[in-house]
C-alpha cells in the first residue's frame, strides 16, 4: 500500500469516525458542562485528539469507547483548569475596591 493510499484510508476513517460519533460525544459532553459554546470546544478537542491518535498508526479498534474514555478526560482537565479561577461576584469586588476610600473619606 502506497503512502498515498494509507493517508487515503485514514482520511476515510477519520470522516467516517467524526460523521458516526460527533452527536453522541457532543450530547455526553454538553450534558456535563451545560453550556453550547464550551461542549463545541470540548468535543472538538475530543476528535483532534482521536485524529492525532490514528496519525500516529496506534489503531482504534473499540471506537466508541475509545471517544467516551478521551472524553471523560478532557472532562476532568477542563474542570481542572475552571478551578484554577475564582469567580467573585461583582457586589463582593465592589465592596473590595470601595471599602478602602471610604475609609479614607471618613478619617
Amino acid at each position: 500500500m502506497s503512502f498515498s493510499e494509507k493517508d487515503g484510508l485514514r482520511r476515510t476513517l477519520m470522516e467516517k469516525i467524526f460523521r458516526e460519533h460527533y452527536t453522541e460525544v457532543h450530547s455526553f459532553i454538553s450534558n456535563k458542562v451545560r453550556n453550547t459554546d464550551v461542549a463545541d470546544d470540548l468535543t472538538s478537542m475530543v476528535f483532534l485528539k482521536a485524529f492525532r491518535w490514528l496519525l500516529e498508526d496506534r489503531g482504534m479498534w473499540q471506537v466508541r469507547s475509545w471517544l467516551y474514555a478521551t472524553a471523560r478526560t478532557t472532562l476532568a482537565d477542563y474542570w481542572q483548569e475552571q478551578l484554577k479561577h475564582t469567580f467573585l461576584p461583582l457586589e463582593t469586588i465592589e465592596d473590595s475596591v470601595i471599602a478602602p476610600f471610604e475609609r479614607l473619606e471618613n478619617e
